[in-house]
């Protein structure tokens, strides 16, 4: 009798074996997903700081006075007069 009712039912039970793997397999595509987020998010926090590490680099080399010695190291010097601007009318 109770093997009657187990072969009776085996397509519900194949159809919920395939629902649990299924399930299962939703369950680690998910952790995976999940973990590759985390990576990326790790990397962009990594690229941000060094985004801000290289343009304060670059304000702190920008800076008048660093300019001032570079160019001056070169033999050049800064004009005391500012520039003229001429008007050509045809």
């Amino acid at each position: 009798m109770l093997n009657k009712g187990i072969y009776k039912n085996m397509p519900f039970i194949g159809f919920l074996a395939i629902i649990a793997m299924l399930y299962i397999a939703n369950a680690h595509s998910g952790e995976k997903l999940m973990r590759e987020i985390q990576v990326l998010e790790k990397e962009a926090k990594q690229e941000h700081w060094r985004h801000m590490s290289v343009q304060s680099e670059l304000t702190k080399s920008s800076r008048s006075s660093i300019i001032e010695n570079q160019v001056n190291d070169s033999g050049l010097e800064i004009a005391i007069v500012p520039p003229q601007t001429l008007i050509i009318e045809n």
